[in-house]
């Protein structure tokens, strides 16, 4: 039996049930992506899913300057959201999966694995850094990047 939180799934009516299981097999799903594979209108989606977050069962994640939306079980913390989010970007989720299999590395190394220009490697470490997800040192001339839970990125990643 499914459940989201305590809330059985199957308690919900059809179209619910089939937005919690989208939502639970795609973390961070968009509105856009919803409204696809639902073929819902777009007042039905809104209806619905304003009901799943009224009920508690789901999080919601709205980014107005992106403009952008995210589904999210209620069981996925935000710092877990936040790793997911960055992991479908791909340039950031090869220097995660860089760091995470290298357990560190300095800019240099990050650009030439990514084959991006440092000033680019440069501003999506920026980016990670500011979600939390790595953490950087200084070691001699340098800074050396390594993720602040590689754990929790690991078991998010993988």
């Amino acid at each position: 039996m499914k459940t989201a939180g305590t809330f059985e799934i199957e308690s919900l009516d059809e179209r619910k049930a089939m937005l919690m299981d989208h939502i639970a097999n795609v973390p961070g799903i968009r509105y856009r992506e919803l409204l696809k594979l639902s073929g819902f209108s777009n007042g039905v989606l809104f209806y619905h899913l304003r009901g799943l977050e009224e009920a508690g069962l789901v999080r919601v994640e709205r980014k107005s300057a992106k403009k952008t939306t995210r589904y999210y079980p209620i069981n996925i913390s935000e710092v877990e959201s936040a790793i997911l989010s960055c992991l479908r970007h791909q340039p950031l989720r090869e220097i995660i999966l860089f760091i995470l299999d290298n357990h560190q590395g300095t800019l240099s190394d990050i650009a030439n694995y990514t084959g991006k220009s440092i000033s680019t490697v440069s501003s999506h470490l920026g980016k990670l850094k500011q979600e939390e997800i790595i953490s950087t040192r200084r070691s001699g001339q340098g800074f050396l990047f390594s993720l602040a839970n590689p754990e929790l990125v690991a078991n998010v990643a993988l």
